[in-house]
């Protein structure tokens, strides 16, 4: 079986559930033929049988796999595989754990027993939908099976770098001006730029890429075009836009907002939250 045989890289459906701190893809079957190399960490997690994988030029057959950002990622064929596909921004300081244990090394393998209990949560929403609460918990647990500690309590932010990522959350993407969101919120450009690195855990134009990427993805579960919606979201045009999020993700956008097969679900109850793993 390859891509070309397919409809859909997961013929059978997948559900896409987002937050702003990642990002779960779970399908049933999952064929993926092309070279990647994504921003964000990715655990791959079998709830069925094992899946192959090609990362950084080495084909494994395992059951749970992380690959490090910007690592080559070549095929993954997960056939009947049932399969999780975590995506995790590591740079957040709620990953710091995470970023200390695949630091260094291109991919990591573990043994599906480490994650018992997140495969018992996970077996059913291949039926069903799971609830928001439940996602968030369920990626928690991932994350700490694989690091062995607690994701650390959330730390407070500076009043003025939140009103700064609020107006982010809400600005275009090619409207973000440092210098004038830096006034606004009674700062220098310079000293925004580096309370925003060391209190967010990521730089204000890669979070506005991410906020970007959220707002275009729920613009694209509507019926509007997907150039529409790119457009709404700051991106220049769709090019900008799929360029974007192939980027972040490995996966082409229209592949994901196919309604035939895909099946997309936020995980945020209210637009004034911030859903997080250490929240």
């Amino acid at each position: 079986m390859n891509a070309d045989s397919l409809p859909h890289p997961s013929p059978q459906g997948m559900t896409i559930y987002h937050w702003r701190h990642g990002l779960l893809l779970l399908a049933p079957t999952l064929v993926l033929e092309r070279t990647t190399t994504p921003l964000c960490a990715t655990l791959r997690l079998a709830c069925n049988k094992p899946y192959t994988i090609n990362v950084a030029g080495e084909e494994i057959e395992t059951w749970a796999s992380l690959v490090a950002p910007r690592v080559e990622r070549r095929k993954v064929i997960a056939i009947d595989s049932h399969v999780a596909l975590f995506y995790f921004p590591i740079e957040w300081p709620e990953y710091r754990d995470l970023q200390a244990r695949i630091s260094g090394r291109d991919w990591l393998n573990f043994e599906a027993d480490q994650f018992t209990e997140v495969i018992d949560v996970l077996r059913p929403a291949f039926s069903e939908q799971l609830e928001p609460d439940t996602v968030i918990r369920v990626a928690r647990q991932a994350v700490e099976a694989m690091t062995g500690a607690r994701i650390p309590a959330p730390q407070p932010v500076d009043a003025r770098i939140d009103a700064l990522r609020r107006r982010l959350d809400e600005t275009p993407l090619n409207e973000v001006n440092v210098e004038q969101l830096a006034r606004d919120v009674g700062l220098s450009a310079a000293r925004t730029r580096t309370l925003f690195k060391q209190q967010i855990g990521t730089t204000i134009q890669h979070y506005a890429r991410w906020a970007a990427i959220w707002k275009a993805i729920k613009g694209w579960s509507t019926d509007r075009t997907l150039t529409e919606v790119a457009i709404d979201a700051g991106f220049y045009d769709l090019a900008h836009a799929d360029h974007t999020f192939i980027e972040m993700f490995g996966i082409a956008p229209s592949l994901v907002v196919d309604q035939r097969f895909v099946t997309i679900v936020p995980c945020q109850t209210r637009p004034d939250t911030d859903p997080g793993l250490s929240s």
